[in-house]
This record gives structure tokens, C-alpha cells and sequence, in this order.
């Protein structure tokens, strides 16, 4: 019996629903590392800013996202 064998490191991509500011409707993103989060991917494509840098920073954005 031969099996096949997925590599799952490797082509990971990830949207935001519906588009915002940071993410045009309908661009995928590809993730630099596996496994990873959204936050993180989002901060290394410098769509959005460093917390760490925000002194004042009240709020934080909910985005609906998906990942294929």
C-alpha cells in the first residue's frame, strides 16, 4: 500500500472576510512560518502597527478570518 505524503509547513495563506483597511477584499497573504497566528502575520507584513510601540494604544481591531 502507497501512501502519500503532505508536506504542511509549506503554502499557507490567510484573508480577512470581507476586506478592511489592512486587507483588500479577496487578497490572500501568504504566512512566513508554520504554525504561526494571524496577529503575528499581520505585524511581520507591517499591516498592522507594533503594540509594543503604541504608548497609548486603547483598543484593539477584531477581524474575521480565514485560513486555507
Amino acid at each position: 500500500m502507497h501512501g502519500t505524503t503532505r508536506v504542511l509547513g509549506d503554502g499557507w495563506t490567510f484573508t480577512q472576510i470581507g476586506g478592511s483597511q489592512e486587507i483588500e477584499d479577496g487578497e490572500w497573504l501568504e504566512t512566513s512560518d508554520f504554525p504561526t497566528s494571524v496577529h503575528v502575520e499581520l505585524l511581520r507584513l507591517k499591516k498592522i502597527p507594533d503594540p509594543v510601540s503604541l504608548a497609548s494604544c486603547n483598543c484593539i481591531n477584531v477581524m474575521e478570518c480565514t485560513h486555507l
